[in-house]
């Protein structure tokens, strides 16, 4: 297993596709530890969400646009 961290993807799907692809990124074997602020900037942060979502070993630290998003989404 390999671990990676990433920051700040901030809506940016292609941003990420890219990122772990040119690492070769194995979502079943290596770990990723996000931290913080997947949302906020880029409009596909739902299309983020759902590809990190499909990752066996994954790490979530909220950052403070995600809380800002969640704060958002509650009203």
């Amino acid at each position: 297993m390999r671990i990676f961290t990433i920051s700040d993807i901030h809506g940016s799907y292609l941003a990420l596709t890219q990122v772990l692809s040119m690492v070769n990124f194995n979502i079943d074997i290596d770990k990723l530890i996000i931290n913080g602020d997947i949302a906020d900037g880029w409009p596909e942060t739902n299309k983020c969400i759902d590809s990190l979502m499909k990752i066996k070993n994954l790490i979530h630290i909220l950052g403070n646009h995600d809380l800002w998003a969640l704060q958002w989404m509650n009203g």
